[in-house]
């Protein structure tokens, strides 16, 4: 899965969760190896990104960043990681 294909896939879900999104504010951070889990017994490879939701509440001085992960082997959305949220994606 090359990088532009992780970022599209992550673009997706970021809409259906957030409606709309500016897709310039997904970065791909690249391969985290043995990373963490939603499941405190496992570890894998996974794709990092982020996306960074600005203009919270109306004040500019106010970002959230989400992070989208993504399984290395099976090219599934992994989990979102972000303020107050820390949940697995079910695909």
């Amino acid at each position: 899965m090359n990088q532009q294909n992780i970022i599209e896939k992550v673009k997706k879900y970021l809409e259906k969760r957030f409606n709309s999104i500016d897709e310039s504010l997904i970065s791909y951070s690249g391969i985290r190896q043995n990373a963490p889990t939603t499941n405190p017994n496992e570890r894998k490879d996974l794709h990092l990104t982020h996306y960074s939701l600005e203009n919270i509440e109306g004040n500019p001085y106010i970002t959230n960043i989400y992070t989208v992960a993504i399984d290395v082997k099976t090219e599934k959305l992994e989990y979102i990681l972000g303020q107050n949220i820390m949940e697995k994606i079910e695909e």
